[in-house]
């Protein structure tokens, strides 16, 4: 891949507002690409007698997140992009991700979505951005903050901060209060892209080869909303506008047709494992 620069002196850049709007299609298709099926009516159907459609929380942050390809008019990012650099998404791997919702998200509306840059450190090797979104309501209602790290690989090496190092995982000592198995599809990161994110990453095999990959990889993202369905279930009685907020680190990927086990902790911990007990996700969730 070319060398990418990184702009350190980025940290503080704010993107101007852009606004999206979603109706109750998004809703349902982001239900079934995070793997939600027959079993929750009340997440893929908008007329189940006597169900009510719900939106899942963590679909929030694709409404409102600044990757450029993911909106109808990229120029509204391209302030914010200019000021990082030139990023190249396919050289871009999600390092951890934190959402805090306001209030639940509603199955139809518009948001107003700014994203500011909070942090950029060298590791050597790799950039790391942090990014933190607001989104708000059509009449300025808080919605969601996002905040997101971001490798850059090929970005690094300038001599900046190395930032904060992130701590080795430590073991659980005592049994979660439950675990949920899901089987993720093969073409699972196929209809996961159709919900905005064509990253080639995760179905183009050349772009994911090139970027040390055998195969295309799940999206972090499509990864971290199947441990917040895990979560929802067992700290929310099931109930998607009863999450609050979910914090997930990153620490192996996901592929398509991988099964995915979620550990879930009275406390809001949560460990989301490969079958072949690799840990992918790790985090908190906090019900309202």
């Amino acid at each position: 891949m070319t060398p990418m620069t990184i702009d350190a002196s980025a940290v503080g850049a704010t993107s101007t507002p852009a606004d999206r709007s979603w109706t109750v299609d998004d809703v349902l298709l982001y239900a079934l690409a995070v793997g939600a099926g027959p079993d929750r009516l009340d997440l893929v159907t908008e007329n189940a007698t006597g169900i009510a459609l719900r939106a899942l929380p963590t679909l929030a942050i694709l409404l409102s997140t600044p990757i450029p390809q993911q909106f109808d008019d990229p120029a509204q990012w391209s302030d914010l992009w200019t000021r990082v650099g030139a990023v190249e998404w396919p050289s871009v791997v999600h390092g951890a991700q934190g959402l805090t919702m306001h209030r639940p998200l509603p199955t139809s509306g518009t948001l107003t979505a700014s994203t500011t840059v909070t942090a950029v450190w060298d590791k050597g090797r790799a950039a790391v951005l942090e990014l933190t979104t607001d989104a708000v309501l059509a009449g300025g209602e808080p919605l969601a903050t996002a905040t997101a790290t971001l490798f850059v690989r090929g970005a690094g090496g300038w001599g900046g901060d190395r930032g904060p190092s992130a701590s080795r995982p430590e073991e659980p000592s005592a049994s979660p209060a439950a675990q949920i198995v899901h089987a993720t599809r093969p073409e699972q990161a196929l209809l996961y892209r159709l919900c905005s994110d064509r990253n080639p990453l995760h179905c183009d095999p050349a772009t994911a080869r090139a970027a040390g990959f055998e195969r295309p990889i799940l999206h972090g993202l499509c990864t971290y909303a199947f441990a917040a369905r895990a979560a929802i279930d067992v700290l929310c009685g099931g109930d998607p506008d009863a999450l609050e907020s979910l914090a997930g680190r990153f620490t192996a990927p996901v592929e398509p047709g991988d099964e995915l086990t979620t550990q879930v902790w009275p406390d809001g911990k949560y460990r989301t494992i490969r079958a072949d007990g690799t840990l992918v996700l790790e985090g908190e969730a906090r019900p309202r």
